[in-house]
């Protein structure tokens, strides 16, 4: 690799965000020493374009409240750092819960800060060198802060692998630095990359160095061999461009609960990669057949409420799943959290659901898909009996179902 300094590495990475990706290019001092400034060196989020944003992707919500929207987006954050940035992901990636008033009566909607809709033109994509921050009289900048809708969610620091000195881990270090010293621009940070121009890794506010992941590829396809290929441009055409960036923050992020802390999680590129081709395959070999044969219990007539319970005519488990849902195993409250809320392709999922003669993990009536995660004791042989039996009823009835087992939930996702 030829000998190159940090300024013309960060000038890489910017031509490959502007000419490849698509994004606006703004240099920091500009934004701030000039006749009409921006922000202030103190303010993390570009006020403006935020709130022109949230007007945009939310015309039909009144403008009073989409202001308080706007301020409850911009409030002071929380003095644990990881529950802060956790409560400003579930606002980006679920929408602000809002209420107001209309001639009918009392309207529940949301407030969106992105339009997460496949091919929309509403979001701003903004990629800003050298942005400073002055926080409690500390002065840092950050080599690049990718914006989106005039939110701070990726940063990018870059070191020169020439250097010996200055090489990924001590980019990692800086990233470390900037969350001590200017910690608001955390409150909306998704992830952050650290690259010396050959080696590339990604991680959350809460990830150490070894949980800062390389991502390997740009399209799935083809995995970049380091020992001959840099991974700084897969990593930055694979995580940050556009569809992709807002499909990993919305469906891709999770935060796990543990006993003593929370833990931010950002998926690997193969698990990304496969899930979505997974996703795609499933939800087309998932489509109801016309040729299902209904029998006892009897299947409901289509139309208004005929999604509940699987379309049966039969609710003897309500209470049985009522109690099942206050008791979910720790893999079932981890994958509850990626789908609820449609956040997983805009599918609609049911967490311990009555179908028919039984209660299912997990069930999206869209695709009639039926998800069971099985724990160790499902590899009793009595139990697999019983599960291939359940799950040949429910074929029968035109369902897919799909096992997965607790390890797979926490390795792979």
């Amino acid at each position: 690799m030829n000998l190159i300094t940090e300024d013309e590495l960060e000038q890489i990475a910017l031509d490959t965000l502007v000419d490849d990706l698509g994004y606006e290019r703004l240099y920091g001092p500009d934004m701030v020493d000039c006749d009409t400034p921006e922000r202030t060196h103190s303010e993390v989020v570009l006020s403006r374009r935020l709130q022109e944003a949230i007007d945009r992707i939310n015309p039909n919500i009144p403008a009073e409240v989409r202001e308080e929207a706007y301020k409850k987006v911009m409030r002071a954050a929380s003095v644990d750092a990881v529950a802060s940035n956790e409560a400003f992901h579930v606002m980006l990636t679920d929408g602000i819960d809002v209420k107001f008033r209309t001639a009918s009566g009392t309207r529940s909607d949301k407030v969106w800060l992105i339009d997460y809709t496949p091919g929309s033109t509403n979001n701003e994509f903004v990629a800003i060198n050298q942005f400073t921050v002055i926080e409690n009289h500390t002065n840092k900048r950050p080599d690049v802060v990718i914006f989106v809708n005039g939110l701070p969610l990726v940063i990018i620091e870059l070191k020169n692998a020439t250097d010996e000195n200055a090489d990924i881990y001590a980019a990692y270090q800086q990233l470390q630095t900037y969350k001590s010293t200017i910690p608001s621009l955390f409150q909306y940070n998704c992830f952050m990359i650290a690259s010396d121009g050959w080696f590339a890794k990604a991680g959350t506010i809460s990830s150490d160095y070894s949980r800062f992941m390389e991502w390997k590829s740009a399209d799935g396809e083809h995995i970049v061999d380091t020992s001959v290929e840099p991974e700084m441009e897969p990593m930055l055409k694979g995580m940050l461009a556009k569809e992709n960036l807002l499909d990993i923050i919305r469906y891709f992020i999770v935060f796990e609960k543990g006993k003593d802390k929370t833990i931010k999680k950002i998926a690997a590129y193969h698990q990304y990669y496969a899930v979505n081709k997974a996703v795609k395959a499933t939800v087309r070999a998932s489509r109801p057949s016309s040729q299902a044969s209904p029998s006892t219990p009897t299947l409901l007539p289509g139309g208004e409420g005929s999604h509940f319970r699987g379309g049966f005519n039969y609710s003897g488990l309500v209470v049985q799943a009522r109690e099942l849902r206050q008791k979910q195993t720790p893999a079932e409250e981890l994958f509850w959290q990626l789908v609820r809320n449609r956040k997983f392709l805009n599918l609609k999922f049911r967490r311990q659901h009555q179908v028919g003669l039984y209660i299912v993990d997990f069930y999206c009536d869209e695709c009639k898909l039926v998800i069971e995660l099985d724990g160790s004791v499902h590899n009793i042989s009595a139990n697999k009996k019983n599960d291939e039996e359940r799950d040949w009823n429910l074929a029968k009835q035109g369902f897919k179902v799909l096992r997965f087992t607790n390890g797979q939930i926490f390795g792979d996702i």
